[in-house]
């Protein structure tokens, strides 16, 4: 698997300039560093034994969590986990006990999800799998759809979360 060391720096140009596009001034680059977008790059498309599409398909909408590095949530979980993609570039959810929000940008199967703030509510029965989530969500790199209307957020080539639309 080969994966350019810098692969959110076109998609940072491509954010910063549908910022322009639509008059946000002010809007941050969208690279995890924070620096000035670099030239460029591309990303080779990792598959999983088959079962991802890469390509385009509808992301926006809402969806519930169903597993999480491989592993099927229990059933409580599942009923709470979920996120929204909205139009304008913005997530929201609740990660088993918490509510988060935070801005993403997409490009093809090339996503980064960054800016994630939630609520901090006591969470007896769910707090490691809660953390695991929202730590997940913050290293995603790419997105692919899967089988049974699901979406699969990745890093570097790894399957961490599987969202079934509801």
């Amino acid at each position: 698997m080969k994966i350019s060391h810098r692969p959110f720096a076109a998609l940072a140009a491509v954010a910063l300039m549908t910022a322009a596009m639509v008059g946000a001034p002010n809007a941050a680059p969208l690279n995890r560093s924070g620096s000035a977008p670099a030239a460029a790059t591309t990303v080779e498309q990792v598959k999983d034994k088959g079962q991802h599409k890469p390509g385009r398909f509808d992301l926006q909408g809402s969806w519930r969590l169903v597993a999480l590095d491989r592993e099927t949530l229990p059933d409580w979980a599942r009923k709470t986990a979920t996120i929204n993609f909205e139009s304008d570039s913005r997530l929201a959810g609740q990660a088993v006990c918490n509510n988060f929000s935070a801005r993403y940008a997409r490009r093809g199967s090339e996503i980064i999800i960054q800016d994630i703030v939630s609520t901090k509510k006591y969470c007896e029965r769910g707090a490691s799998l809660e953390e695991q989530i929202l730590n997940a969500l913050r290293r995603v790199d790419s997105v692919a759809a899967g089988e049974n209307d699901t979406i699969i957020l990745s890093t570097r080539g790894t399957p961490r979360l599987r969202y079934r639309r509801y």
